[in-house]
Parts: structure tokens; sequence; C-alpha cells
């Protein structure tokens, strides 16, 4: 979903609930780009995917963000996923 939402494939409705940091505030960072991670004061709301979502997202590489295509990129991702366990 997150790459659906970074490639504004998705409702509008959805764009409310996750912003980037370079809207948050104009400081120029290393995240500007990243999206932005919503303070939680619960436990319990750091397992929710709009709190899940975004921190995996900016956890991935760049090259792998910048893929168009959703079916290359969800591809892409498996492998890189399964190289971790696989000790590659």
């Amino acid at each position: 979903m997150m790459h659906k939402l970074s490639k504004k494939e998705l409702p509008p409705v959805l764009d409310s609930l996750f912003k980037k940091n370079n809207e948050i505030h104009k400081y120029s960072t290393r995240q500007t780009n990243h999206y932005h991670l919503p303070k939680t004061r619960l436990r319990l709301l750091q397992n929710t995917f709009v709190y899940n979502g975004p921190k995996f997202w900016n956890s991935l590489h760049a090259d792998l963000k910048q893929i168009p295509g959703f079916h290359t990129f969800k591809r892409k991702l498996k492998i890189v996923l399964l190289s971790k366990y696989s000790g590659d």
C-alpha cells in the first residue's frame, strides 16, 4: 500500500493519514522525504498500519522505492526480504 501511496495511485482520503516530514516541518534534514511517524503513547498504537507502514517504507533502500510498477516492486521486495533469511 505504501508503494501505491507514494505513486499517488490510492484515493486522496489516505493522504491525510500519511504525511511526509517536509509537510510537518520545513527543516532540511536527511529524512525530509521520509514518511512521518506519528507520536504514540501506547505500544498498542505502534502495532497499527498507520505506524508500521511508514516505518517499514522508510527502512527500504531508495532504489527499491523508485521502482515504478507495483508487480515489479513486489517481486524485488520479496527477493530482498528472502535474501535476508537465506544468508546471501
